[in-house]
């Protein structure tokens, strides 16, 4: 989750679920978007799936 946190740039102290946290991020890291990036996106996906694994 501090990933995901950091990804979305988010600060610690908010409580949001993964799903939100991702959402936030993959609208900012997108690889469409002028300033995303492919290889962060792909690194917000790891953590995603890690943060849904870790949660069940």
């Amino acid at each position: 989750m501090p990933l995901l946190r950091e990804l979305a740039g988010v600060a610690s102290s908010d409580q949001m679920s993964p799903s939100r946290l991702y959402k936030v991020a993959a609208v900012a890291w997108h690889p469409d978007k002028p300033d995303g990036d492919h290889k962060v996106f792909q690194l917000l996906l790891e953590a995603y799936r890690l943060a849904k694994l870790l949660a069940q």
